[in-house]
């Protein structure tokens, strides 16, 4: 509270004290006494105006009036200070600061710019209210700020209760981590080549709306892919591909892998509309288009979303939507924020960015869900491969599910929902059943196309397998045999070195998953999911330092070969 003291001093003491004798003088005989009311003046300051500070919102992406959305630690923040005028006239030049202490320790204050204090700010007006950038050295840990208004007090005021205190709690949360999958796109229809870019078009928006402290963006090696990408069961092809590098790659179950598909090659262009990406809900592993630096964000933002594990908000007629999403249209709800823009995003102009429609933010509902997710799946845990079986079961055209080559190898386990249609079976030399395991399976879903993924990670037996098989209770539905490792122990495979690839070759026709290892085998990059016989690859897709090649024939066990390789 402000008091403007020493003028208050100086009319109180030169003011006239007016005395005036209110009866008659009257005589008595041993005294004469005068009755007298003494008048002090009212003294009237002046001071017609009020300022207060009616609320604090606090906002990284979206928020709610209550400020009920969670923080981010480390995460750009701005706090609007909604400073008014409650009596007299709006004053002009008036500046905010917020002060900020942590464990009582005084961290700083930071001001504001001048600027009116209006009568009424509103949350649809974010020129109403002062909008401050909060220091990075603030965003974690509890904190505690004071907002003053009119910091160098320039107002004179008959009240001036011109401060507000707030606690802001910022949480651990832990950095978004995405791998970049640039894919060597032949399209099929025409034989043109679109080779991988490694090109970032996607943190940006990433960072501005999802809840979490940075995004890592890396890239691996190309992967060559070849199709016709107009065509939905193309694109579930190749987001089998990029699902099965992730886990062959022994990349971490936080990692996005993100696969992306090129669209041009000089004047050149296959993409004129379609399809532009499809991704698992709850397994982070996409694919999509390489688009402009406008449009790859906002995909990227969709796509990462389902395997976060959102399904699609209602606008614009997509698959899957999420029943319990709560605005209609899939409107926002709150007000945005773009914190690194400083844009207001109205809930009656932005769409959810898990819509079909646009311009499209984040939802507080999706920015929770999303929040949700990352505290648990975004940390990566040291457990994370397992030496095994990795068994995947996909869904034909027909919907109904292929058991693919089951490979014996380190990788990562995939994750999901626990089917309650499906088992997988491993049989012995004899036929007998040695172990029984439930399938976990995802989905995806876009307009036009969906797909539907079960696997499993299963312990290296002990016992010699004969075969493994997909059931549905009692009933085999799809099964692979099994050939004996000593069919493939005594072959040699061959490396051949060009100028500008490498050509590998071995003995036998089995699906073979071929990788390559710079660190004795704790990461790997995976060159080939089912070759047969012979892969060729370009040096430029090789790393730098000598590593070994290891080559995985499919269906049996303890079969692998390797192959020492000086680059």
């Amino acid at each position: 509270m402000k008091f403007k003291s020493l003028f208050f001093l100086f009319l109180l003491f030169t003011a006239a004290i007016l005395i005036t004798n209110q009866s008659p003088k009257r005589q008595t005989a041993t005294a004469q006494a005068n009755d007298q009311l003494i008048y002090m003046p009212v003294i009237n300051s002046g001071y017609d105006t009020d300022l207060i500070i009616s609320s604090l919102e606090i906002t990284q992406a979206v928020q709610k009036a209550d400020n009920s959305v969670p923080l981010v630690g480390s995460k750009p923040t701005i706090v609007r200070v909604y400073a008014q005028t409650i009596a007299g006239t709006p004053p002009s030049g008036v500046k905010v600061s917020l002060t900020a202490a942590r464990n009582n320790t005084l961290l700083g204050t930071i001001t504001s710019t001048a600027k009116i204090v209006p009568k009424n700010p509103q949350r649809s007006d974010y020129s109403s209210t002062f909008n401050l950038q909060l220091p990075d050295s603030w965003l974690s840990g509890t904190v505690e700020i004071t907002a003053t208004v009119d910091v160098e007090n320039i107002v004179l005021e008959y009240k001036g209760n011109n401060n507000y205190n707030a606690t802001l709690v910022f949480n651990s949360v832990p950095p978004l981590d995405v791998k970049i999958v640039p894919i060597n796109y032949t399209h099929n229809p025409t034989g043109a080549f679109f080779p991988g870019q490694q090109q970032d078009r996607i943190s940006d928006y990433l960072k501005r709306t999802y809840p979490v402290p940075s995004v890592n963006v890396s890239f691996r090696g190309a992967y060559n892919f070849q199709g016709d990408l107009r065509n939905g069961n193309d694109w579930v092809q190749l987001l089998y591909d990029v699902t099965d590098l992730k886990q062959t790659d022994n990349a971490p179950n936080s990692q996005v892998y993100y696969g992306l598909v090129p669209i041009e090659n000089g004047a050149t262009q296959w993409f004129f509309g379609g399809i532009a990406g499809i991704g698992w809900v709850g397994w982070r592993a996409s694919v999509a288009l390489n688009l402009s630096q406008s449009s790859s964000g906002p995909l990227a933002a969709h796509e990462i979303g389902h395997n976060f594990g959102r399904n699609h908000a209602p606008c614009g007629n997509p698959a899957g939507v999420d029943a319990s999403y709560p605005y209609a249209g899939a409107s926002i709800g709150e007000y945005g924020v773009d914190v690194l823009n400083g844009q207001l995003l109205l809930p009656s102009q932005y769409v959810d960015m898990m819509s079909y429609c646009s311009p499209e933010w984040v939802s507080d509902y999706t920015y929770q869900a999303l929040y949700n997710d990352q505290l648990v799946s975004g940390k990566v845990l040291s457990q994370a491969r397992v030496d095994g079986l990795m068994i995947r079961v996909r869904m034909d055209e027909d919907g109904r599910p292929v058991l693919q080559p089951v490979y014996a190898l380190t990788h990562t386990p995939f994750v999901g929902d626990v089917s309650d249609e499906y088992a997988v079976e491993l049989l012995d030399v004899t036929g007998e059943v040695v172990g029984r395991y439930p399938l976990f399976t995802v989905l995806a879903e876009e307009e036009g196309v969906s797909a539907r993924m079960w696997g499993v990670s299963v312990p290296m037996p002990d016992v010699a397998l004969g075969g493994v098989r997909v059931v549905a209770g009692k009933t085999a539905v799809s099964e692979r045999v099994f050939t004996p490792a000593a069919f493939y122990t005594t072959a040699t495979p061959v490396l051949k070195d060009t100028a500008d690839s490498l050509v590998l070759s071995w003995p036998f026709s089995a699906p073979t998953l071929v990788r390559y290892t710079i660190d004795d085998g704790q990461t790997w990059i995976t060159y080939a999911l089912a070759a047969e016989g012979e892969l060729v690859i370009e040096k430029e897709n090789l790393p730098a330092e000598n590593g070994r090649f290891q080559l995985i024939p499919a269906d049996t066990t303890h079969a692998t070969l390797t192959l020492d390789y000086n680059n």
